[in-house]
């Protein structure tokens, strides 16, 4: 791994949220070879990727909660008065 591929990720990457999970160097050492162009759409697109799923997992919390909701809902729905 060059460390100027390390550095030119860190930087591509230097405004968004990483995870402390993510290995930039072995990202750099993936990338190694590539030109800045190419290094900079795969940090643009892993973001991408990484928002997109969060919506959809927050879609489902969202989904999920409208399901309970609605079940509640028609538990009320079947009770019965009785005069006393």
């Amino acid at each position: 791994m060059r460390v100027q591929d390390y550095k030119f990720c860190k930087a591509c990457l230097r405004r968004s949220p990483v995870s402390k999970h993510v290995d930039v160097a072995a990202l750099a050492k993936c990338t190694e070879g590539f030109n800045g162009a190419d290094i900079t759409e795969i940090c643009q697109r892993a973001c991408k990727y990484a928002i997109r799923g969060e919506l959809e997992r927050d879609m489902e919390r969202q989904k999920q909660k409208h399901q309970l909701i609605y079940e509640v809902v028609e538990e009320d729905e079947v009770c019965e008065v009785c005069p006393d």
